[in-house]
């Protein structure tokens, strides 16, 4: 494909970019709804997940990095970000609520918090080995242990 013709399909650079970085993020919905649906384990699903984000995530670094720059710029985009970004925090609380009232974890968990502290380690972790170079697995083993420190779970 010549680069002419790749433009006939985007409207420029940028709309490319967003493109490339939603298709990313559908990805990680996909591995997301399977890691959640895999066991019925929170250790197992812990440890899943941890690979989803930190191993399988690995080869998109230089895509994430492109987050800290694109989302204050294009609003559009920012918006996508956060419905993307949401969807999933709701999948992962959704998930602890069945758990909780199927009593395989304990009742004082807090779904909503533990989703939303859930989602902002991660995309704090991910965004400093992506973007700071912090070893992966160092984050990896810090994501698990908080996570599993995490009251009720």
């Amino acid at each position: 494909m010549t680069k002419g013709e790749l433009y006939s399909y985007f409207e420029n650079r940028d709309a490319l970019l967003r493109e490339v970085i939603c298709e990313v993020l559908r990805n990680v919905r996909l591995g997301l709804k399977v890691a959640l649906e895999n066991t019925d384990d929170i250790h197992t699903t812990i440890l899943d997940l941890a690979d989803l984000f930190f191993e399988q995530q690995k080869r998109y670094a230089a895509i994430f990095c492109q987050l800290q720059v694109r989302l204050p710029q294009d609003p559009r985009f920012r918006e996508e970000f956060s419905r993307f970004f949401n969807n999933n925090r709701i999948l992962l609380r959704d998930r602890i609520a069945r758990m909780k009232a199927e009593g395989k974890l304990s009742q004082d968990v807090d779904p909503e918090a533990a989703s939303s502290t859930i989602m902002a380690m991660t995309m704090g972790l991910r965004m400093s080995t992506f973007c700071l170079g912090r070893d992966v697995d160092e984050a990896k083993k810090m994501w698990i242990d908080s996570v599993t420190r995490l009251p009720g779970l």
